[in-house]
């Protein structure tokens, strides 16, 4: 390592740098490896400030939402009112059945849509409500 640190002061005399060299001591690839050493010690303590946990558990509660549209006769009719559902942010998926008149929203993870949200974007399009079920999807995963 000596031998290329002095072919480093010779470099910086004749290149007119000296000053810089000699502030310096250290060679750059030395220097880095100290900076890369001092990372490390410092991330082992942080890491050994953690303490283990027990297992974690995800609670995801999801929603599907069953409506009675009434006034729904045609293709055109069940389009559009998915379309009107797809703008929601809270909404993942719109099932529309148009031979039983009615409307699925799958919610998105812990998202909630409020009645009269439901019974505005109906009646906006031009149909009808008739009633609402929620039906809990709720699960719990451990990792």
């Amino acid at each position: 390592m000596n031998y290329l640190f002095a072919i480093a002061i010779i470099i910086g005399l004749l290149s007119g740098n000296a000053t810089a060299m000699e502030t310096n001591p250290t060679p750059p690839t030395q220097t880095h490896a100290m900076e890369q050493h001092s990372h490390t010690k410092k991330k082992a303590k942080l890491h050994s400030n953690v303490k283990e946990a027990g297992p974690v558990v995800n609670s995801t509660k999801t929603y599907d939402v069953d409506i009675e549209v009434t006034g729904m006769v045609c293709s055109f009719c069940a389009h559009g009112i998915q379309k009107s559902f797809e703008r929601h942010p809270a909404i993942d998926d719109v099932h529309v059945n148009l031979d039983a008149s009615s409307v699925r929203l799958n919610l998105k993870v812990d998202q909630h849509i409020q009645d009269n949200d439901i019974k505005t974007i109906i009646t906006d399009s031009g149909y009808t409500v008739g009633r609402i079920t929620r039906n809990n999807k709720s699960k719990a995963t451990t990792k």
